[in-house]
């Protein structure tokens, strides 16, 4: 039984990572529970909780503002325990060109999921490098002019 949640739960983040690659955002929700609660820290880079639905609208705003999602994210390692039912993933995000700038970022994404593995039930994303807190600052003030980028898959 044990080999099921885990293939489930490695299948589960191969299926978040391929559709933040796709920037397929409904994508990204598919993978979660409707109450799926998203953590982002430290707190004073980005820290918030947020909803799915929040989730969404930042993942719109911040792919617009990457200039329509040209990011490709990788992960370096994955640990899984699946009688917690939780997973580490250690990964990169990296975009060249953005109308903020160069966009690079690693993190580290500790999920729970369900019993089954197959939907995740929260995501706490510890970011591990510094220099997302001057695009976070670059991408605020873009966020004031009008939008920007080609339309992305789940975005009206």
């Amino acid at each position: 039984m044990t080999t099921n949640i885990l293939s489930n739960q490695k299948a589960t983040v191969r299926a978040l990572f391929d559709a933040l690659n796709a920037k397929d955002i409904d994508g990204v929700i598919t993978v979660q529970k409707p109450e799926c609660l998203h953590i982002v820290t430290p707190e004073p880079m980005l820290g918030e909780k947020r909803t799915n639905d929040e989730q969404r609208a930042w993942m719109r705003k911040t792919m617009a503002l990457l200039g329509g999602g040209c990011f490709t994210t990788t992960i370096s390692r994955e640990i899984h325990d699946a009688n917690e039912h939780e997973a580490a993933v250690h990964a990169h995000a990296v975009s060249p060109k953005t109308p903020a700038g160069t966009f690079k970022v690693d993190f580290i994404l500790f999920i729970k999921f369900t019993e089954d593995g197959t939907k995740m039930t929260e995501a706490t994303e510890v970011i591990t490098s510094n220099y997302p807190a001057e695009l976070h600052a670059k991408m605020h003030a873009l966020s004031k002019k009008p939008s920007i980028g080609e339309k992305v898959k789940g975005v009206e």
